[in-house]
This record gives C-alpha cells, structure tokens and sequence, in this order.
C-alpha cells in the first residue's frame, strides 16, 4: 500500500512538474518533494528487498538460480556441479555465485551508461546493429534502456530531467 502510495505520488509529482516547468519558485518546490518521494520509495524497496530472502519466494528464486547455473557450468566438458549434497560443491557454488554477483552490472549502472555522452553517440549512429552476432543479457538490457531514453526524449522538456 504505502509502495503504490509513494509510485502515485511520483507519478502526480511529475505531472505538476513538467505543467509547471516554467514557474522556476514552484517547480524547485515539486522537484525537491519528487526527490524525497524517490528517496523515501527507494528506502522501502530496499528494506524489501533484504526481507525477500526470507520469504518462500525468495527461496524459490534462490533454488531455481542455483538449478541454472549447477546445470550449465561445464568445465572441459563435464559439469562443474554433479551433486549438490557435496558441502565441498557447495561452498564452490556459493563462492562462484558470489564472484557472479560481484560482476554483475546493476539497473542504475546500465542507466548511468545509456545515459553516457559516449554511449549516447555510438547508440545514435548504429541503433540496429549496436552489436554483432547473438547479444547477451546484458547488451539486450542496454539496448531496452536506450531505446527506453529515446522513447523519453521524444517528449518535449524531458531531456533536462533525464540527464
């Protein structure tokens, strides 16, 4: 409840925003509620997101992870995982899990990079054929965000709040 409380708050925020954007005293005003709003709604999903660990989905989740990746680890051939009633496999599957996680890259940082002056210019002039051959997770993540931006950037006074 409080979670659709804060998105429709956002939501009202952003729109007094951009109908107020030429009124610099009340726009200031909105932009700093629609901060706190974010910073409040982050707070919470935060919070969330430590305690779906614990809940039964969170453990689903967690078991379904380690059937993907005890299933398609291959060294030389062989799978890396043959039992994972093996506490010696399971302290390698939590330490490779681990490093997985490590150096993942997160929404905020794909963000950030669909957001980069760089990237900006080469997505710009090569949108369809941005990568060669199959894309990975993460190029197809970045490519949703980018075209997510220019869906954004179509609107007009959008740009300044993006970047």
């Amino acid at each position: 409840m409080i979670i659709k409380d804060l998105d429709k708050k956002i939501e009202n925020s952003k729109a007094d925003y951009y109908s107020n954007f030429k009124l610099s005293d009340k726009k200031n005003s909105i932009k700093k509620n629609l901060d706190n709003y974010k910073k409040q709604l982050n707070s919470i999903l935060s919070k969330k997101e430590e305690l779906y660990s614990n809940t039964l989905e969170g453990y689903a989740n967690s078991i379904k992870n380690e059937y993907i990746i005890s299933h398609t680890l291959i060294q030389n051939k062989d799978k890396v995982f043959v039992s994972s009633k093996n506490a010696s496999n399971y302290m390698l599957f939590n330490n490779i899990v681990s490093e997985l996680n490590k150096y993942s890259i997160s929404i905020t940082d794909f963000k950030k990079l669909a957001r980069s002056q760089l990237w900006r210019s080469y997505w710009n002039v090569k949108k369809n054929n941005v990568f060669d051959g199959n894309l990975t997770d993460d190029q197809r993540t970045l490519i949703g965000i980018s075209q997510m931006y220019d869906r954004y950037m179509s609107i007009p006074n959008v740009l300044m709040t993006i970047f």
